[in-house]
């Protein structure tokens, strides 16, 4: 866990993550039916590469790529591949970047095209929830705070599930650092949130039942079993004073 950021640390996190926000401006525009996974993974490397950043997820414990991308019923750690993207199709792109010594990571689920209303209520949905998790970040809350604020607002919406085990982190000069930051919990429970301390919160909403299972050709894919599509959107946080500020 890294906490109590210095001027240059806190710096060097939000160019990272002006570098991801820049790959995401880049997806929004090329996303579209016809282009490959493949493609913007490309791409994304070229502009962390230009802006001197370094593609975190490339070749981290193994995986290829500079981008995970997850369509439909891809949940997360999706891996790009020459597959056309269709008109209708969702896709989530999760990527991380280091500058400095600082690490970044976000995630955001995009429309192909004209998505159904079902996918958009997917994609809504988890983006209101997560809005809502990230107001009440502060250093008198908790983990299971926050946590408790994601659990509380899909109860009322049945027909979804929570990932229970693709969940938040910290994040600082690592990609992953303790503790892990979920999407259930009790309030009053968990770390006591401090100025400084910089986690990953990045709900991962599946359109069913929490059933997955990793594609075991390449170890890394996560699918639902019931072929129900998933939204994931993640955001890196750095805990002030005032409350949360989205670095990315």
């Amino acid at each position: 866990m890294s906490n109590l950021k210095t001027a240059q640390e806190i710096k060097d996190l939000e160019i990272a993550g002006k570098i991801i926000a820049k790959v995401f401006a880049k997806m929004s525009q090329e996303i579209k039916e016809g282009i490959t996974s493949i493609e913007l993974d490309k791409m994304a490397y070229d502009i962390i590469v230009e802006n001197k950043g370094i593609p975190l997820f490339l070749n981290h414990q193994g995986f290829p790529n500079t981008i995970c991308a997850s369509p439909n019923n891809v949940v997360v750690h999706g891996i790009p591949n020459d597959r056309k993207l269709k008109n209708g199709d969702i896709i989530t792109i999760d990527v991380g970047v280091k500058y400095n010594k600082m690490c970044a990571d976000a995630a955001r689920t995009f429309p192909v095209g004209e998505i159904s209303k079902a996918d958009q209520e997917l994609i809504s949905l988890t983006d209101q929830a997560l809005k809502l998790a990230i107001k009440e970040i502060s250093p008198s809350k908790t983990i299971g705070d926050i946590a408790n604020i994601i659990e509380t607002f899909f109860a009322k919406h049945k027909k979804y599930s929570i990932s229970e085990e693709y969940v938040g982190h910290f994040i600082g000069e690592n990609l992953w650092e303790e503790p892990i930051f979920p999407n259930k919990g009790k309030k009053g429970t968990g770390l006591k949130l401090a100025k400084g301390m910089t986690f990953c919160i990045e709900p991962v909403i599946i359109l069913g039942k929490d059933q997955l299972f990793v594609d075991p050709l390449d170890n890394w894919t996560v699918y639902t079993k019931h072929k129900g599509k998933a939204c994931h959107i993640e955001h890196t946080i750095l805990v002030t004073e005032k409350g949360a500020k989205i670095i990315i």
